[in-house]
This record gives C-alpha cells, sequence and structure tokens, in this order.
C-alpha cells in the first residue's frame, strides 16, 4: 500500500513557551500610556509580573486597572511604552 502526504489545511499551532522559572519576568510594560477616547487613561506605568509571585492590583474605580490588564493582554492599545510577554512584544503574539 502507498501512502499519499495529504496538504495541511490547518496552519501549525504555535510553538507555547518553555514554563517559567521562578522570578521570571512573565510580562513587563515601561513607559505604558493609554488613551481612550483621546482621554490618558495611563500615563507612564512601569510593572513587571514575575512567575511564582501573587500580585493585587487596587485602586478605586476608573483607577485604569482594566486598562492596565487590557495593555497587558493587548486587547488595548498602547499609545506609547512597550509591553511585552515572555520577552517579546505583544505586537508579535497572535490572537
Amino acid at each position: 500500500m502507498r501512502s499519499v502526504k495529504l496538504p495541511r489545511l490547518v496552519p501549525p499551532r504555535p510553538v507555547p513557551p518553555p514554563p517559567a522559572a521562578p522570578g521570571d519576568v512573565l510580562a513587563a510594560a515601561e513607559g505604558l500610556r493609554v488613551r481612550l477616547g483621546g482621554r490618558p487613561v495611563l500615563d507612564g506605568v512601569d510593572v513587571e509580573v514575575r512567575a511564582g509571585e501573587v500580585l493585587a492590583l487596587v485602586g478605586p474605580n476608573g483607577a485604569g486597572k482594566s486598562t492596565l490588564l487590557g495593555a497587558l493582554a493587548a486587547d488595548v492599545p498602547a499609545a506609547e511604552g512597550s509591553v511585552r510577554v515572555h520577552g517579546r512584544p505583544v505586537s508579535d503574539w497572535s490572537a
């Protein structure tokens, strides 16, 4: 019996990053500025999230907590600054 190579219909899945060691930086923002509707929401935020840490993001309503998480997840675009996940810019990660 002869084998036939079929065309790949679905693109290959990206290889996930290796597991992080405790203390490795998983996500980072430097000089992050976000504007929504022309209004500044985050202004010059620097943050690092490390493997093994437990963090609490605390603040009053409208302080920008959800916006910061959205920017770290690349759901909210940064007007300025950089956001990296596993050392790569969030723009490099596909949805």
